[in-house]
């Protein structure tokens, strides 16, 4: 998340939040949804790299999250800066990047977290869960 900021031309938020299982989170957003997926045992890794999914890519692209559910993996991006265009840039190469080549990716805004609660956020999750797999 750092790195976005970076990107966006923005000064990185130098806070780290920890979770009671000791999981470390560089922002607001990303504490709220890595407590979530603790809260509901949801198995995850954080920061796994594009490349470890696509074969001979060579950016850094980083997935916030990747978690498994029913024995399927789910790739998540939270994209929590709004109204930077290199950061809008950056959001939709990775999102198409991930159709491209068939990753199921979860996308959340800044507006999910805020409009919602721990709960509801949850069930946005499933939500968009169930719709990105393909029938």
């Amino acid at each position: 998340i750092s790195n976005a900021f970076k990107l966006a031309g923005l000064k990185p938020n130098s806070k780290v939040y920890i979770t009671n299982k000791g999981n470390k989170c560089l922002s607001s957003l990303e504490y709220k949804f890595t407590k979530i997926l603790e809260n509901h045992n949801i198995p995850f890794q954080k920061e796994v790299y594009y490349s470890s999914v696509i074969p001979n890519f060579d950016r850094r692209y980083r997935f916030d999250y990747v978690i498994e559910l029913n024995g399927n993996k789910y790739y998540i991006e939270i994209f929590g800066i709004t109204g930077n265009e290199k950061y809008e840039k950056r959001k939709n190469k990775k999102i198409q990047l991930c159709k491209d080549n068939n990753i199921p990716l979860v996308t959340f805004e800044y507006n999910d977290f805020w409009s919602n609660t721990n709960e509801k956020l949850y069930e946005l999750l499933l939500e968009k869960i169930f719709k990105s797999i393909k029938i």
